[in-house]
């Protein structure tokens, strides 16, 4: 439950960040800032 939990917010900041790109294809760049920002948020 919590990984998915993670997961989910991860994808969900990942694509609202393509989108602020004006991309529809998520890259690994995404993810990754993603991640970290989730990351910090739960600290």
């Amino acid at each position: 439950e919590v990984l998915e939990e993670y997961a989910r917010k991860v994808s969900e900041n990942a694509v609202k960040l393509a989108e602020h790109a004006s991309r529809r294809t998520v890259k690994k760049e995404d993810i990754e800032l993603a991640a970290k920002t989730v990351k910090e948020q739960s600290f």
